[in-house]
């Protein structure tokens, strides 16, 4: 009889989603983050389907997913470290519509679309996170260097899967096609674990806004302290 087998990503997709299941549950934090380990999670379902099972279709949809990683981190890095999100932010969307055209016109051009999102954004996160804790004003101040280490680790993270797929390319031009899913599944699946683990970190929660306290009102006895007051600056100018 055929055995039913937990190949690694589909692993990796089980961790990804109790992960995510505790942070909006558990902690209550539904944002870029969270939304970032979801679509990890949901990948490496994906590359499990598409790798191991075989499943029709799914291998279609893999190199489109993959494209979302990169944009998805960079904007979970934008709101929880720089600045809000804003409607300008729909454009980190390019990459993954210009995957889906390729796909259908030119399917080999993912072979260079897809490492260059992953590296360009790792390069991109890199070069913000040089200036340190300065340049993230959305972190909170009592995490020390924590969070810059962190996203540094996953800017590292998206770089190695650029070299990953080259590394699957150089395997498919050597002769060695059937390393490709093994390449696929332990490379990706790494990675896509390591980026949701780090994302749950809570160093990188954004700064908290201020509660603004309302003003107490003013009494008669504040009045004649500022009318003395006044009166002081006017007659003996102490400024």
């Amino acid at each position: 009889r055929p055995m039913l087998t937990l190949p690694i990503p589909m692993f990796g997709a089980l961790v990804l989603a109790f992960l995510l299941v505790r942070l909006v549950v558990a902690e209550r934090r539904v944002g870029p983050l969270a939304f970032l380990i979801g679509i990890c999670a949901l990948q490496s379902l994906v590359i499990a389907l598409a790798q191991h099972y075989q499943v029709p279709g799914f291998r279609l949809v893999q190199p489109i997913g993959a494209t979302v990683i990169p944009a998805t981190a960079w904007l979970a890095f934008t709101a929880s470290a720089i600045r809000p999100l804003r409607g300008s932010d729909v454009a980190h969307l390019l990459g993954p519509v210009v995957a889906g055209l390729a796909l259908g016109v030119a399917p080999a051009m993912l072979d260079l679309i897809i490492p260059a999102l992953f590296l360009g954004y790792a390069v991109a996160m890199l070069l913000r996170l040089r200036a340190g804790m300065d340049a993230l004003p959305q972190l909170r101040l009592e995490a020390g260097n924590l969070p810059v280490r962190i996203w540094v680790v996953i800017a590292v993270t998206l770089g190695l899967s650029a070299f990953s797929d080259v590394a699957i390319l150089a395997a498919q031009s050597a002769g060695a096609a059937w390393l490709q899913p093994v390449l696929i599944s332990i490379f990706s699946a790494a990675n896509l674990l390591l980026i949701g683990g780090l994302s749950l970190t809570g160093g990188l929660r954004s700064e908290p806004e201020a509660e603004e306290t309302p003003a107490p009102e003013a009494s008669a006895e504040d009045a004649a302290i500022m009318e003395r007051l006044g009166a002081l600056m006017a007659a003996q100018r102490p400024y």
